[in-house]
């Protein structure tokens, strides 16, 4: 078994300010790991199984070149960001971009729950609708 690593990077929407103190959470075959960003949004690098290397170098009937991980971001104030499906590598460093999007009103005792769900860069949901603009 190989390992390949995953760094997370927490910014508000428009990455004008980090989000430091977010709650990192990926999840993988028989992988389960917490993990907190620091002031500057960052998480501390993750090592996470991946397959053998050689997988990548030919096609073969044993299965993906890499592992998918789930990743679920939080933090107080902006609405809970789920990235499923996100590619590892052996020995490869992946950065995740995550753009957390502020709750309006927060701090109201009504605080309305919900989650952004992205796979790729599109929320489900969102796939078939139309702007105007």
């Amino acid at each position: 078994m190989d390992y390949g690593y995953l760094i997370v990077n927490t910014r508000t929407a428009l990455g004008a300010l980090p989000v430091g103190g977010a709650q990192v959470h990926v999840v993988g075959a028989d992988t389960d790991v917490k993990v907190t960003t620091d002031r500057s949004g960052a998480s501390e690098r993750i090592r996470l199984p991946a397959p053998p290397k050689e997988r990548s170098m030919t096609s073969t009937p044993d299965g993906l070149p890499y592992s998918l991980y789930d990743i679920t971001v939080s933090a107080p104030g902006f609405y809970t960001v789920n990235s499923r499906s996100v590619p590892i590598f052996p020995e490869v460093v992946s950065i995740q971009n995550i753009h957390m999007i502020p709750v309006a009103g927060y701090g109201l005792q009504n605080r309305p729950e919900a989650a952004l769900n992205l796979e790729g860069s599109t929320p489900y949901g969102l796939e078939g609708e139309k702007h105007d603009g």
